[in-house]
């Protein structure tokens, strides 16, 4: 790879130089012959919205768009190059597909956000307990036990179930629309209560203040030029 210009970029699925030299193949003890035709590489997230967007079939090649939520609940909108488009996020011109704008935005650390409401409760080492007892994972038996409550009290349905509870999952600060790294998470309509029930109403609450995050981002993204 020794012909490629340092300072050159390459979209994606591009293939860069002529592949591998015979000296990097040893050097680097890789397993290929040198030659080999060796594409551009993505960060996982963007690999992974790409998998997405290849097994969705889109009627519109010229006003393509659709989301792709990962782990950090990332979300990723396609625009034909020519778009207007403003909103809270990264923009990246050809970033994931050849000839589209990449508008990136998320909410970050959703998943710890999640460890750290289960694991800072006086009822967690109970409900670990319980789960390893049944060989199950803690989501489980939380789900497990959010559906007998709602059994048990009549709900209507499952959601319901915290209507006296609400998280603002802003832990970390607000990664989209906002963009305030000093935004703070909250928690309303704590009690005494320390049951293995309290838990999963926290456990549900914090779902359902992850997923009112990523609908103010669609929205945003929908109020300023995205349909």
């Amino acid at each position: 790879m020794d012909d490629i210009n340092r300072t050159e970029c390459c979209c994606p699925w591009s293939s860069i130089g002529s592949g591998p030299t015979p000296d990097a193949v040893k050097i680097l003890k890789l397993d290929l012959r040198a030659g080999t035709p060796v594409g551009t590489s993505l960060i996982d997230a963007h690999a992974g919205g790409v998998g997405v967007m290849e097994s969705v079939a889109v009627p519109d090649p010229e006003a393509k768009g659709f989301l792709s939520m990962g782990l950090l609940l990332a979300i990723w909108l396609y625009l034909a190059a020519n778009c207007s488009f403003q909103v809270s996020g990264a923009h990246f011109g050809q970033a994931m597909a050849p000839e589209y704008w990449l508008t990136e935005g998320g909410q970050s650390a959703t998943v710890a956000l999640l460890d750290y409401i289960i694991e800072n409760l006086v009822a967690s080492p109970r409900l670990a307990n319980r789960a390893a007892s049944q060989n199950i994972s803690v989501f489980e038996l939380l789900n497990k036990i959010l559906e007998s409550m709602a059994q048990d009290l009549n709900s209507p349905f499952l959601a319901a179930l915290t209507e006296d509870i609400h998280v603002l999952p802003d832990f970390h600060g607000n990664r989209s629309p906002i963009a305030d790294p000093k935004a703070k998470g909250v928690v309303c309509g704590l009690t005494l209560d320390t049951s293995e029930k309290q838990l999963a109403l926290l456990y549900l609450a914090t779902l359902q203040g992850i997923a009112h995050g990523t609908r103010h981002i669609v929205e945003h993204c929908n109020a300023h030029g995205h349909r």
